[in-house]
């Protein structure tokens, strides 16, 4: 019974190791730092552009261009708050 028993702790431990490893897998990034700061630019300048592009004519040109800035800044700090929220919850090393 004692071979047995071993056994049984052994499948476990493997197991477990297994489990270890996949949630190591699936926590890391799929997409690079710098990538994703390329990214959210280009969302962003053409958010802010296209969101100008349409208010200029109904406000005028200083509001208009404020809230194409002020929509851009948006993006950017939705971005920010989640970025900094991901690497305090992972404790980067």
């Amino acid at each position: 019974m004692a071979k047995s028993s071993k056994k049984k702790s052994t499948k476990k431990q493997d197991s477990s190791k297994e489990e270890i490893e996949s949630v190591q897998v699936k926590s890391d990034s799929w997409i690079s730092k710098r990538m994703s700061f390329i990214i959210i630019t280009i969302i962003s300048l053409v958010m802010g552009i296209y969101t100008g592009s349409q208010t200029v004519p109904a406000l005028g040109w200083l509001e208009g261009l404020l809230w194409a800035v002020g929509f851009g800044g948006s993006i950017w700090l939705v971005f920010m708050v989640a970025l900094l929220f991901n690497q305090f919850v992972r404790k980067r090393r």
